[in-house]
């Protein structure tokens, strides 16, 4: 009898993608922090993510400049 596939499993292999690709990083800011944050990148039309994303590449820009 043939092996019976398996349906892909999307979510199953983002998680295994990310996983081994991607580091999460974790931050703490103070609840008023993290509103105006999110006010100015809703103003911005972009995420948190994209925002903290591009002010990390744009200070190390910046850093190895000197």
């Amino acid at each position: 009898m043939p092996e019976e596939k398996k349906p892909f499993d999307k979510y199953a292999y983002d998680t295994a993608y990310r996983a081994e690709h991607y580091a999460r990083l974790y931050i703490h800011l103070p609840k008023a922090e993290k509103n105006r944050l999110k006010a100015h990148t809703e103003n911005r039309g972009e995420s948190i993510n994209a925002f903290i994303k591009r002010a990390i590449s744009e200070q190390i820009c910046r850093d190895t400049e000197e």
